[in-house]
């Protein structure tokens, strides 16, 4: 420190079995264990254990500019044992396991994620068009993107079944959708505004949008 010469710092940091919430929209890491490393420009941690979506996950961080944190995420989730820490009535309806891969990054606080799974494993006994095999392959896609202080965009799409978009507000603590469309026989391309899409802006205004605890969300 003296000298006028810039200060060194590093060392590591041991996580064992340690619970870690990066704040809404990313799921909460249960049972962490790893080593993080650090120094005065930066830290990093590689194949970090943990249980994400009720199964076990690595993680791969690693700082970013500004003081910013990214992460990349490859799991396996376990839906019958997420029962036992999710009490939403969705969740009933659907069993098995998958595997899923996700980026996260998180600046200032606020996390954007994408996250992507085949489903293969998960089976579904909701009313058609959403009753699926195990074996079946529904590929997932989801993005959460901030668009301004206390707003986000929460994009996804399953397969060519089915695109949603939802814009959010947080109001008083609450997330609150202010508007919204659904398009059905949805295409790939998330960012294009579909043809033939059923515009939900008014029925979804000012509608409460709930999170899970691990994370995700129901409306």
């Amino acid at each position: 420190l003296l000298g006028g010469k810039p200060a060194k710092v590093s060392g590591t940091l041991l996580e064992q079995s340690s619970d870690i919430d990066f704040g809404a929209g990313v799921p909460l890491l249960r049972n962490t264990r790893g080593t993080l490393s650090f120094t005065e420009s930066g830290m990093k941690a590689d194949n970090v254990a943990a249980d994400i979506l009720g199964g076990p996950a690595r993680l791969d961080v690693t700082s970013a500019e500004g003081g910013g944190v990214n992460a990349s995420v490859q799991g396996r989730a376990n839906l019958d044992a997420l029962h036992e820490t999710e009490t939403h009535p969705l969740l009933n309806r659907l069993h098995g396991g998958t595997s899923w891969s996700a980026g996260i990054s998180i600046v200032n606080k606020a996390a954007q994620v994408v996250l992507n799974s085949s489903l293969q494993g998960i089976s579904s006994t909701l009313p058609p068009p959403f009753a699926k095999r195990a074996s079946e392959i529904w590929p997932l896609h989801i993005e959460k993107k901030n668009l301004a202080e206390q707003q986000d965009l929460i994009s996804a799409q399953l397969g060519k079944l089915v695109s949603v978009r939802l814009q959010r507000s947080e109001e008083n603590g609450i997330n609150i959708i202010k508007s919204g469309t659904i398009n059905f026989g949805a295409p790939n391309n998330l960012t294009d505004a579909p043809t033939g899409k059923k515009n939900l802006s008014t029925q979804l205004k000012k509608s409460p949008s709930t999170p899970l605890k691990t994370g995700l969300w129901v409306t």
